[in-house]
């Protein structure tokens, strides 16, 4: 994509849309789960195939898109031997990329497995996850939280060449893992920090 900007304005922009783009920009993430009701950090049980660090990077790494408003959160739950990214396509959450990634397998009777995801923006910890959920009052003994980072656009760069004496042309190349259209979501990010600027009270 490529603007006509005011010569000096090219590098600004460029770094503002990048920030905005990585740090402001809502979407969904996985906060937390539970695997049965003795699920810990690092288990789930015998009867559970994946150590909880592998599948917890595993629904982490996954891309979800919703309809879900800035604070929304919402629960999948779902049930058989081998659970498939898939699955966690419900109540309003789509899975996007490799549905048949297979995330969880059991030896004998599956247990229930909870997916808490969140549309928010930036990065949350464990704790500010878990505060989210008791907020809500969605949080039990058996789930466990988890860190998330917010953000769908994998990879954004900028650059920036003379044009004439009064302008130059800023060049910006972004990668987002929910094929969104690119202009619009650089004329977003705008608006974004420019609501922020209206609704801000001056001190």
């Amino acid at each position: 994509m490529n603007y006509t900007v005011r010569k000096g304005l090219g590098s600004i922009l460029g770094n503002l849309t990048r920030q905005m783009l990585l740090t402001q920009w809502p979407s969904v993430r996985p906060i937390g789960y539970a695997v049965g009701d003795k699920s810990t950090v690092i288990s789930a049980g015998s009867n559970v195939v994946e150590d909880m660090v592998e599948f917890s990077s595993s629904i982490s790494s996954l891309r979800y898109r919703s309809d879900m408003e800035m604070g929304d959160i919402r629960c999948v739950e779902f049930e058989a031997p081998v659970i498939k990214a898939g699955d966690l396509s419900q109540n309003g959450i789509e899975v996007i990329g490799n549905l048949d990634k297979e995330i969880l397998h059991f030896v004998g009777s599956p247990l229930v497995l909870k997916v808490y995801l969140r549309c928010g923006y930036g990065a949350f910890s464990t704790y500010e996850n878990r505060r989210f959920l008791e907020k809500e009052s969605l949080f039990e003994n058996n789930v466990i939280t988890i860190n998330s980072r917010h953000c769908d656009v994998s990879d954004i760069s900028f650059s920036v060449e003379p044009l004439n004496e009064d302008y130059e042309t800023l060049s910006i190349s972004l990668s987002d893992s929910l094929g969104r259209d690119e202009h619009s979501m650089v004329k977003e990010s705008f608006n974004i920090l420019f609501d922020q600027i209206e609704n801000s009270v001056l001190i």
